[in-house]
C-alpha cells in the first residue's frame, strides 16, 4: 500500500513539473502580420519590420506596435538609425505581370521589375519624404545622416535624411545585360554595393562608391551573386553564392576570402568577428584574420538554408527555415526557437532585443517575435499536448488503480485458504 501511495505521489510530482516548466517558459512577444516578413531591423529601442502585405510595422522592444504605414509594395527592407525608418517597396514583374500582391516573394531569372519607392519615416510614424525609384528597392540603410537605397535595375541612391538626392549612380541604362543590386551599406566615406550580372550566371560584383560624389572607386568581380555586404571598423564584408565570405579593408583590397558548403546569404561583423549563414544550413564564424572558428548546423532538412544571422555581446543569432536559435561564440547553442508555421525567418539584434522575421510556408501570414537577450527560450507544451499528457496521467492512474485493487482481493483471498 506505502509503495502504491508513493508511486502516484511521484507521478504527480512529474506532472506537476511539466506543468510549471511550461507556464514559466520564456517565450517571445509574437505578432502575426496578414503576409510574409521579408525584413527586419532591431535599435535604438524599436524593431522595425517590413511585410508582403504592403505594410511596415513599428514596434517597442516589449512589442508593442507603435504604428504601421503603407506602401505602394511588398517591403524587402527596413533599417532603423539616427531617429529614422527606411524602407524600400519592391514590385516586380513576371511577363508583363505586375504582381505586387500575392506576391511569392522569389526572385528568379528574367524578372524585370516595377517602378517603387524608397520610404523615410520618423519613429513617430510620419512620413518624412519618398522618393521614386528605376525598378523594386532590395536594400536599405541609414548611417551618418545619410539614407542609401538600391534597386533591382541597377541603381544606388543616396539622399540626406531631408529627402535631397545627393547622387545616383546607374550600374547600367538601356543595356540588355543588368547588374542588379541586393545589398548597400554605408561605411564612412564609401557606399558598398553587392550585386550580381545577369548575362554572367556565374559572376557578381562588390563595389566601392564615394559617399561625396557616387564615383565608383574599386570593384571586385565573385564566381557569382553578391548577396549581402556589411561594412564594420575599416572592413567590409561579403557574402557569394559562389561559396565563399570575402573580406575587404575600406578601400577595397581584398584581405581574404574563405570557402563554406554552399552559397552564402548573409554576413556581419562584430568586433574581431565575421559571422556568415550559408544555404546548406551552416552558419559560420571567423576570426577577422580569416580563420574559421567553428560551423555549425541545428536541423537536418533538405532546405534548412540559413537566410540570415546577427551578431552582439549576446552571441550568434540564426534564422533558418525552421528555427531562431542563439549560439554563444565557442558556437555552442544557447536556445533554440521553432518558427511558427515552420516558416523561415530573417534575424536582427542589439543590446537588449532580438527579432525574427517569419515567412510562412503558406504566404498568407507572416511573424514578428521579439526575444529579450539574456533570456533563454523554448516553447512551452502546447494546450494540445498538455491535454493529451492529462489523459495520460489519468488513463495511468486509474490502470494503477485497477492494479492495486485486483492485486490487493488476489491477496485477500490466498489469506482466507491458508485459515482454512
Amino acid at each position: 500500500m506505502k509503495k502504491s501511495k508513493f508511486s502516484l505521489l511521484l507521478l504527480w510530482g512529474v506532472v506537476m513539473c511539466v506543468l510549471c516548466t511550461n507556464v514559466y517558459a520564456d517565450v517571445p512577444f509574437e505578432y502575426e502580420t496578414g503576409a510574409s516578413i521579408r525584413s527586419i531591423h532591431t535599435a535604438d529601442g524599436f524593431v522595425a519590420a517590413g511585410s508582403e502585405n504592403k505594410y511596415v510595422y513599428l514596434f517597442d522592444g516589449q512589442g508593442n506596435l507603435k504604428w504601421k504605414n503603407p506602401t505602394d509594395g511588398p517591403v524587402r527592407s527596413v533599417f532603423i538609425s539616427d531617429g529614422f525608418v527606411a524602407a524600400g517597396s519592391f514590385i516586380f514583374d513576371i511577363g508583363g505581370h505586375k504582381t505586387a500582391e500575392g506576391d511569392t516573394g522569389t526572385v528568379i531569372s528574367g524578372v524585370t521589375t516595377e517602378d517603387s519607392h524608397i520610404y523615410l519615416y520618423d519613429t513617430s510614424g510620419s512620413v518624412k519624404w519618398r522618393y521614386k525609384t528605376r525598378g523594386g528597392v532590395s536594400s536599405v540603410h541609414i548611417s551618418g545622416g545619410y539614407v542609401a537605397g538600391v534597386t533591382f535595375k541597377g541603381h544606388v541612391y543616396l539622399f540626406d535624411t531631408d529627402g535631397n538626392l545627393i547622387w545616383e549612380f546607374k550600374n547600367y541604362e538601356g543595356f540588355e545585360c543588368a547588374n542588379g543590386f541586393y545589398s548597400v551599406h554605408i561605411s564612412k566615406d564609401r557606399v558598398i554595393v553587392g550585386s550580381d550580372d545577369v548575362c554572367n550566371s556565374d559572376a557578381g560584383f562588390v563595389y566601392f562608391l564615394d559617399i561625396n560624389n557616387g564615383e565608383l572607386l574599386r570593384e571586385h568581380k565573385t564566381g557569382d551573386v553578391v548577396w549581402d555586404v556589411y561594412a564594420a571598423d575599416n572592413y567590409v564584408a561579403a557574402a557569394s553564392q559562389d561559396n565563399y565570405v570575402y573580406l575587404f579593408d575600406k578601400d577595397g583590397t581584398r584581405k581574404w576570402k574563405e570557402k563554406t558548403g554552399a552559397g552564402v546569404y548573409s554576413v556581419k561583423i562584430y568586433k574581431n568577428y565575421v559571422a556568415a549563414g550559408s544555404f546548406d544550413g551552416y552558419a559560420y564564424l571567423f576570426d577577422i584574420s580569416g580563420n574559421k572558428l567553428w560551423e555549425h548546423k541545428e536541423g537536418n532538412f533538405l532546405n534548412e538554408h540559413v537566410n540570415s544571422v546577427d551578431i552582439s555581446d549576446e552571441g550568434i543569432i540564426v534564422g533558418t527555415w525552421f528555427f531562431t536559435y542563439l549560439l554563444d561564440f565557442d558556437g555552442n547553442l544557447k536556445w533554440k526557437w521553432t518558427n511558427p508555421s515552420g516558416g523561415e525567418a530573417v534575424v536582427s539584434m542589439d543590446e537588449n532585443y532580438i527579432a525574427s522575421g517569419i515567412s510562412s510556408c503558406i504566404g498568407s501570414v507572416g511573424y514578428v517575435d521579439i526575444f529579450e537577450t539574456g533570456k533563454e527560450y523554448k516553447k512551452p507544451i502546447s494546450v494540445t499536448s498538455l491535454i493529451v499528457l492529462g489523459a495520460a496521467v489519468l488513463v495511468l492512474v486509474s490502470l494503477g488503480g485497477v492494479v492495486y485493487y485486483f492485486g490487493n482481493k488476489g491477496l485477500k483471498k490466498k489469506k482466507k485458504k491458508r485459515r482454512i
